[in-house]
């Protein structure tokens, strides 16, 4: 995770972490307590007369090894990535790319993998949870995530479509910081342009104006957004219509792709 923090790292870096750590450990080992921090020395009292070296060697491997393997008995494939994370570089992309690109990768890439994974699970509610702590877990095994969205695109839905898409109209906690950071404006409203023996066209108004100050603008801005045909509405892409409408100072009619949300 520190690597996909920091957006591009190199082989000089990570041998300066590895140094650093080992300077760390040797220092604390040469004159820290002999026993380990309070709460280790508490228990080290406590389980002193009933453990020897060899079983504390023994569980002491065992755990790191179930720390290891802990993806496989919860079944969200990856956990084991973290060790991966910490020795080896991250993928091409932190070559080729900027670090913040890097970054924001990194970060929807972790958002993608929680929300397949929470899909499954029925309930709204718990659905919703899921997917951010699905997430955050993501954030931190980012390689488990690029292999987790890598399989998903192999073989994807619509609904997976959507559900990677949609992240803004369909989580409330997404939509709720989308809002803070894109801000309000005084008009966004939803409308139906008709046509001559057709289906009328919805799109959505974003104005930062009044009425009459609408009624005197003789410029406007066309937004189609992508989606596909199968998704995305306008107010998907709020967090960057907004702002556009507040700093142009123009009216924004964004078209609305022709489905229906499930």
């Amino acid at each position: 995770m520190i690597d996909h923090i920091l957006g591009r790292p190199s082989q000089r870096l990570k041998s300066l972490q590895v140094l650093l750590v080992l300077i760390a450990w040797t220092g604390y080992l040469v004159k820290g307590n002999r026993h380990g921090p309070y709460v280790v020395r508490r228990i080290s009292r406590r389980t002193s007369g009933k453990l020897t070296a060899w079983q504390t060697f023994c569980m002491t491997l065992t755990g790191l090894y179930l720390l290891k393997n802990m993806d496989k008995l919860l079944g969200l494939g990856g956990l084991s990535a973290f060790l991966h994370l910490l020795m080896l570089a991250p993928e091409p992309l932190a070559r080729l790319y900027s670090r913040s690109f890097f970054r924001a990768t990194w970060f929807a890439t972790a958002m993608d993998a929680g929300f397949f994974t929470a899909l499954p699970i029925r309930r709204k509610w718990i659905r919703d949870i899921a997917s951010i702590l699905f997430s955050v877990y993501y954030l931190v095994f980012a390689e488990a995530a690029d292999e987790k969205v890598r399989k998903i695109r192999a073989t994807i839905t619509v609904e997976q479509l959507r559900v990677s898409w949609e992240k803004p109209l369909r989580n409330p906690y997404i939509r709720f910081a989308t809002t803070i950071n894109a801000g309000r404006i005084r008009m966004l409203k939803e409308l139906s342009i008709a046509r001559k023996e057709k289906d009328p066209v919805t799109a959505w108004l974003y104005w930062n104006g009044t009425e009459s100050e609408l009624a005197g603008c003789d410029q406007l801005v066309l937004s189609f957004t992508g989606g596909g045909g199968v998704s995305m509405t306008p107010r998907c892409h709020d967090e960057y219509l907004i702002p556009w409408s507040k700093r142009l100072n123009v009216p924004i009619l964004s078209v609305q792709y022709r489905y229906h949300l499930p």
